[in-house]
């Protein structure tokens, strides 16, 4: 249990350095890709309801 603790701290430790020393570019890419799914499914089923309601 405790092994699983360090190996998450590790990869928190990771992830912090790369957020705050790596590519500005990468790193708001990866963390904007979740928000840009997510908009773009949602826009697309308001289209299909648009559509659909419009064609009653």
């Amino acid at each position: 249990m405790r092994e699983q603790s360090v190996h998450q701290s590790l990869s928190t430790h990771d992830l912090n350095h790369a957020i705050l020393n790596g590519p500005i570019t990468q790193v708001m890419l990866k963390l904007a890709l979740p928000t840009i799914a997510v908009l773009l499914v949602q826009t697309l089923i308001g289209l299909l309801e648009t559509y659909s309601v419009s064609s009653l």
